[in-house]
C-alpha cells in the first residue's frame, strides 16, 4: 500500500487516466499505454511529466520516442532517418510503470534495431503515403 491506504497501482492508474484522459477502469496491470489506450508521442511527454510530478522517479534510460513515437497510420518520409524507424517500438506497460514508481527508477528502455527488410518496408510505405495517399486526401477534403 502507498500513502493514504491507496495502492501504488491505484495511484499510478489515477495519474495515467488523468494525463491521457481515459477512464481509470480501462487500465489494468497488463495495459500497454500506447497499444491499448492509444497514447501518442505528445501524450508520452505529458505522462512522464505527470508521473514525475506525483512520484520521485529517475527516468534515466527512458527513450520516449521508442515508446510513443510510432503511432499513426504510416511513417512520414521526413522521419525515416529518425531513431523511431531504426528501432523496434517498445511497449509502455502498466506493470513496468508501477515497478518504476516502487523502485524510484526506470528499468531502462530496450533498444532493439529493426532489420534491413523492416527499414525498406517502412520507407516504401512512407513514400506511398507521401506520393499517393496524402495528395488524394488533400484533394478529397478540399473538394468538400
Amino acid at each position: 500500500m502507498g500513502q493514504d491506504g491507496v495502492s501504488v497501482f491505484d495511484a499510478v492508474r489515477a495519474v495515467i487516466a488523468e494525463a491521457i484522459d481515459v477512464e481509470p477502469d480501462r487500465i489494468a496491470m497488463d495495459t500497454d499505454v500506447v497499444g491499448d489506450l492509444g497514447a501518442a508521442e505528445d501524450d508520452g511527454e505529458a505522462l512522464i511529466e505527470a508521473l514525475s510530478d506525483e512520484f520521485d522517479i529517475d527516468w534515466s534510460g527512458m527513450h520516449v520516442d521508442l515508446h510513443f513515437g510510432r503511432v499513426g497510420f504510416l511513417p512520414l518520409p521526413w522521419r525515416i532517418a529518425g531513431s523511431w524507424v531504426d528501432h523496434v517500438p517498445q511497449p509502455f506497460v502498466m506493470k513496468d510503470i508501477v515497478q518504476t514508481v516502487e523502485s524510484g527508477r526506470w528499468k531502462g528502455t530496450q533498444v532493439v534495431p529493426i532489420s534491413e527488410e523492416q527499414r525498406k518496408t517502412a520507407f516504401f510505405w512512407s513514400v506511398v503515403h507521401a506520393v499517393l495517399l496524402r495528395p488524394l486526401l488533400v484533394v478529397s477534403v478540399g473538394a468538400v
